[in-house]
């Protein structure tokens, strides 16, 4: 499913795209749509209801696209699947959606339960392939760089943990960056830690999993998810 067709449900696309390809049992939309493909059973998942709860933190352009996708694609949806509970019942209270019509279905791990001895025996290459000290400890961050995840928050804390107690870890930001992440590499500039305050973008989840793994403490301050429920393999 693309972006356009969801925008665009013309019966003549529709038409034109079943008379060479056999209908689907099921079509599934990932991210809040689904095609209209009228001879299949449609699921849509709706990871959360921010672009309604909380708007500031998405750019206008990305507010209008969430809302006229959603809306559209609520017209011929069997079935929604979210992340949690949580974010189910915001489903039923901002979009009025009947609860037999939704199930949670929690995210899954990109790792399996073989994944620790891997990574044991593949460290030593791993660690080639990044410039942090693995000797020092370090608190860690994982998510994209956007004021949504309140990382100046963690910086604040950060700095205040070095100041009043000289603790020995470095912090360590992993994520690619997002809307208005100005900010954030502001306040990394203007800590007197900055030295110690380390932002990775893209990682292999072999080397992300290595930094999962070697980390004191793992911090997530996000001022809203969808998913009430962390994974454990975090």
């Amino acid at each position: 499913m693309t972006d356009t067709l969801v925008k665009l449900p013309l019966p003549e696309l529709i038409n034109l795209v079943a008379k060479y390809y056999e209908p689907a049992d099921v079509v599934h939309g990932t991210a809040y749509g689904v095609y209209p493909c009228p001879k299949s059973l449609k699921v849509m998942t709706i990871h959360d209801m921010s672009f309604i709860k909380h708007p500031e933190y998405l750019t206008k352009k990305l507010l209008r696209f969430h809302h006229h996708r959603v809306k559209n694609s609520l017209k011929w949806t069997d079935l929604i699947i979210t992340v949690s509970q949580s974010s189910k019942q915001d489903i039923i209270d901002y979009l009025d959606i009947d609860p037999k019509r939704i199930s949670v279905t929690p995210l899954a791990s990109r790792y399996d339960q073989t994944w620790r001895e891997q990574i044991k025996i593949k460290t030593p290459f791993l660690k080639t392939q990044t410039k942090y000290d693995f000797g020092k400890p370090y608190i860690l961050f994982v998510g994209t760089i956007e004021p949504r995840k309140n990382i100046n928050g963690i910086i604040k804390a950060f700095n205040f943990l070095k100041q009043k107690y000289q603790i020995p870890h470095q912090l360590i930001l992993i994520g690619q960056n997002g809307w208005k992440s100005e900010s954030v590499f502001t306040a990394i500039a203007s800590s007197n830690w900055r030295d110690q305050i380390h932002h990775l973008a893209y990682l292999s989840d072999e080397l992300l999993g290595l930094f999962y793994s070697r980390a004191s403490v793992f911090i997530y301050p996000s001022y809203y998810e969808g998913g009430n429920q962390y994974r454990d393999w975090e």
